[in-house]
């Protein structure tokens, strides 16, 4: 009996040791205009760097995983709409997925004013 208590402590330690936290939503105003690929030259913040380095690449959303994020299309556009996008990268924290390079904070902050800014193509 005691063996199977301590059992079931250990794999209730390290089962919630492999869950991964949420990532905050509650991020700060957006006081910047963020667009996907920003105009050189502008007063532009851009989301295009940080999805293709940890979103775009190679075995991800290049194409092998939709949504493919490798420009700015519409099934990009689609699910962002559709929540999608914010979903998995604030409610579930489910991408990038465990093991890989994490948003930062200031990539986070990036992506939450570039989805409630209006997604904007170009700025």
């Amino acid at each position: 009996m005691l063996r199977s208590i301590c059992f079931l402590t250990l794999f209730t330690i390290l089962f919630a040791s492999c869950l991964r936290d949420k990532k905050d939503t509650s991020l700060e105003d957006c006081d910047i205009v963020v667009a996907y690929n920003p105009n050189v030259g502008n007063n532009v913040s851009g989301v295009k760097s940080i999805i293709d380095t940890k979103c775009a690449n190679s075995g991800c959303h290049d194409g092998t995983f939709r949504p493919n994020m490798q420009s700015y299309s519409d099934e990009l556009r689609s699910a962002i709409n559709t929540d999608q996008i914010k979903e998995q990268i604030f409610d579930e924290a489910a991408m990038p997925p465990a093991g890989v390079t994490q948003l930062t904070d200031d990539e986070l902050q990036l992506f939450n004013c570039w989805i409630t800014g209006g997604h904007l193509e170009e700025g």
